[in-house]
């Protein structure tokens, strides 16, 4: 999903949330937002280059790419949410955090699902899913 896409359904996900969390929705939706950084971050340690356009362009044209091959985005796998879950429980910064999370990646895999998408990512850390 592209990122104005992320902007605009997290922030139709977080009107409701308001009610419940008040100003803390900010957090969710900026966390909700920034998760992508760990694109980034792979970008600049394969290619050993800062050039956030081409990072930008590099993943969006990964859709194409008919290879099975996955890449690891470590802010996007299952043992790195559960670890902000467990310490959610007892930061309640940290919590904001992991909802905003827990949303991007759940638009993720809708997104995937409804436009019949190859997941190019894997899913852990351990494990090839």
């Amino acid at each position: 999903m592209y990122p104005s896409k992320h902007a605009i359904v997290t922030f139709f996900i977080c009107i409701p949330f308001f009610f419940i969390y008040k100003w803390w929705v900010l957090l969710i939706f900026a966390s909700a937002i920034l998760i992508d950084f760990d694109h980034y971050m792979t970008y600049v340690i394969r290619f050993k280059d800062i050039n956030i356009r081409k990072a930008y362009w590099y993943f969006r044209n990964m859709a194409k790419d008919k290879s099975n091959k996955k890449v690891l985005l470590l802010f996007h796998t299952w043992e790195f949410l559960a670890a902000l879950l467990i310490t959610g429980l007892f930061y309640p910064i940290i919590w904001y955090i992991f909802l905003g999370f827990f949303i991007h990646i759940l638009e993720d895999l809708y997104d995937y699902y409804t436009e019949n998408k190859v997941y190019r990512r894997r899913l852990s850390l351990f494990f090839n899913i």
